[in-house]
């Protein structure tokens, strides 16, 4: 069955020559985000990083690599690395500053506070640690953070 000019399009079926299609585009956020899909990330060689960065960044990724031409896999793939080098970025950034501004406060964290710093790994949690700076008394008061 062909399709004539005066006929619209089925909104359900992805046009072939159109990419990438809102059923591609799907597709990719499941594979990059669902915690189920974890497995498959490790067998593919992705990690969790674009599920970390959120949906802002996580578009950012996409359209960085959709506009270099990438297209399929590709697309994924460059995103994955694009949002990694975003973390690596972002908590290299964040942990310079909290050492910086901690140790100006209360000398040199040790290895339990060391431990604490790196798991901060979401901008919500990094965020609540620099706003609590000013009332800390100690390491362990400042990377402790109560229930939200």
């Amino acid at each position: 069955m062909s399709a004539d000019a005066t006929s619209s399009p089925d909104p359900t079926v992805d046009d072939p020559y159109e990419w990438p299609s809102e059923k591609s585009r799907a597709l990719r956020e499941v594979i990059a985000t669902a915690p189920e899909l974890a497995r498959l990330r490790e067998v593919l060689g992705l990690t969790d990083a674009l599920a970390k960065v959120g949906n802002v960044e996580r578009e950012r990724a996409y359209a960085a690599a959709e506009a270099r031409g990438y297209r399929g896999w590709e697309t994924l793939v460059f995103a994955e690395g694009f949002a990694r080098g975003r973390l690596e970025v972002r908590d290299t950034f964040a942990h310079k500053v909290l050492l910086r501004a901690g140790m100006s406060r209360f000398g040199i964290p040790d290895g339990r506070a060391q431990v604490l710093m790196g798991t901060f790994l979401d901008d919500e949690s990094i965020a609540r640690v620099l706003a609590r700076l000013s009332e800390a008394t100690s390491w362990n008061d400042l990377l402790t953070l109560p229930d939200a």
